[in-house]
């Protein structure tokens, strides 16, 4: 298959790499002839890790009874071989770690902040002072920050990327048909279409029944601006339509009072310029159950801000 496997690389780490796992497991019947494991294992193992990669919703109560299938076809095989932590982990915690995840297991992976290591190079090498190190970092943050604001990388013309194409025994193990899936990433795109195809974008007005809410009515307002909304305390402008983004980061004080602040970022067609409000702070912790720092907490207490 032309694979070299476990081979270092100066600079690189070694040579198992995705790309490698994946040519692996996709010829599972040749992967099993050189490695002399069992080909059905193999493919198993195949469909688990393709189902965890990909970004569909998976059936949890499918996906648990196919790995505890597969653990106990992995110890009929070789009972002589303890499973790894890591194998353990999946087939038998898998199911349970998705099912109490916000979010689809592979829209949780590492690859987003891993491909921007890259950036972080450029903008330090190129697009950062040199004089001080307080200038570098402060350059590298503001150029971060701005290659990520949503409003940028929304004109910004996303590269066509290849679906994973699941088999059919990992089909069975979504909740969502990837034909479907697939659509939506293309009309999520855009770029693909032409412009009477693209979906239209609603303005949101502001609304009088945010005046009855009881979470708003103490404070919102209308602004002159139909499209925006006035804080009745502090004067401030809050646009209602268009993209926006948030912002979070935990700090300690000298009480050692864990709180999260929010900062709200978005485009002000006022000003014609990126704009970034201070939202609230929020604690992390509950401070008589220190334990509750929870990313269920702290999901909640941004939403509840």
């Amino acid at each position: 298959m032309g694979l070299l496997v476990d081979i270092v690389l100066q600079g690189h780490g070694t040579t198992n790499d995705g790309n490698t796992a994946r040519k692996f497991f996709k010829n599972f019947e040749k992967s099993a002839k050189i490695t002399n494991i069992d080909e059905e294992l193999i493919k198993k193992f195949g469909n688990i890790l393709m189902v965890l990669a990909s970004d569909y919703e998976i059936d949890t109560e499918s996906f648990k009874n196919y790995c505890l299938d597969t653990a106990k076809y992995y110890i009929t095989l070789y009972p002589w071989y303890n499973m790894p932590a890591s194998v353990h982990k999946i087939l038998i915690h898998g199911a349970d770690v998705i099912q109490h995840a916000l979010l689809p297991i592979g829209q949780l992976s590492e690859e987003a902040q891993e491909c921007r290591n890259k950036d972080f190079k450029i903008f330090r090498q190129h697009h950062s002072r040199k004089n001080s190190r307080i200038n570098n970092n402060e350059d590298l943050v503001h150029m971060l920050c701005v290659s990520s604001d949503p409003v940028i990388s929304s004109l910004r013309n996303v590269l066509k990327k290849n679906i994973l194409k699941l088999s059919d025994e990992a089909q069975n193990l979504t909740m969502i048909h990837p034909v479907v899936v697939r659509q939506k990433k293309r009309m999520m795109r855009g770029g693909d279409l032409a412009k009477d195809e693209k979906p239209k974008h609603r303005v949101q007005k502001f609304r009088s029944e945010w005046k009855t809410d009881k979470n708003f009515r103490y404070w919102i307002e209308r602004d002159t601006d139909e499209t925006k909304a006035k804080c009745t305390f502090c004067k401030v402008s809050m646009v209602s339509e268009g993209y926006f983004s948030l912002l979070t980061d935990e700090s300690t004080d000298i009480g050692t009072i864990k709180t999260a602040c929010v900062v709200v970022r978005y485009y002000d067609k006022g000003s014609k310029r990126i704009e970034s409000t201070f939202w609230e702070l929020h604690n992390v912790f509950d401070s008589n159950n220190p334990s509750s720092a929870t990313a269920q907490h702290l999901y909640n207490g941004l939403i509840n801000t």
